[in-house]
């Protein structure tokens, strides 16, 4: 029985691996219990929208967490995210900002691991209204050290701060740390 057990487990052990290897969006295999890489399909839109969000989202899931609660990095320290709100004096600005910011969304896609999503949603009440979730895996490196030293964040952040100086977008936005309380996106 012992050896029946042992046999099943190193098969589910060999499914999981080919899984890795034969999924389209995942890179490498990552076999290590503290941080899998979950490649995320792509979601479908429910109702028909005049452009492409430029958005995206790379999860990981932690054997760290406590029943799939919230994200915690091998380091043990809770995952670091910011909302970031803005309203646009017009369509115009809205069709500007996510043509300045579609570049930055790719790179962070490609180029930085340590961000775990990175995504822009379109309020469903305002047109004029976008909400941009920004996640990493820690405030120190991923987000202060990392991301704001890639060079399209670099070449992005004038030309938003520019529409906001001329007075056509308002932001406001918060920081928070992961209480390990909830989940975040289901990988289905």
């Amino acid at each position: 029985v012992h050896a029946s057990l042992l046999i099943a487990s190193e098969v589910k052990q060999e499914r999981r691996q080919v899984r890795w290897r034969s999924s389209k969006n995942a890179k490498e295999v990552c076999p290590s219990k503290h941080m899998h890489i979950t490649p995320r399909r792509p979601r479908k839109l429910h109702s028909p929208l005049p452009f492409t969000l430029p958005c995206l989202s790379l999860f990981f899931s932690s054997g760290k967490s406590s029943a799939g609660a919230g994200i915690m990095t091998s380091s043990t320290e809770p995952a670091f995210t910011l909302l970031v709100t803005m309203r646009f004096k017009s369509e115009k600005y809205v069709q500007q900002f996510l043509s300045d910011v579609e570049p930055v969304c790719n790179y962070v896609k490609s180029k930085e691991p340590t961000t775990l999503a990175y995504e822009v949603l379109k309020s469903d009440k305002d047109p004029l209204m976008l909400t941009f979730i920004e996640r990493y895996t820690d405030k120190d490196e991923a987000y202060l050290k990392i991301h704001k030293s890639g060079e399209p964040f670099l070449e992005f952040r004038p030309k938003l701060k520019a529409m906001q100086d001329d007075g056509n977008v308002e932001i406001t936005g918060e920081s928070y740390m992961d209480t390990m309380v909830g989940f975040g996106d289901r990988v289905v």
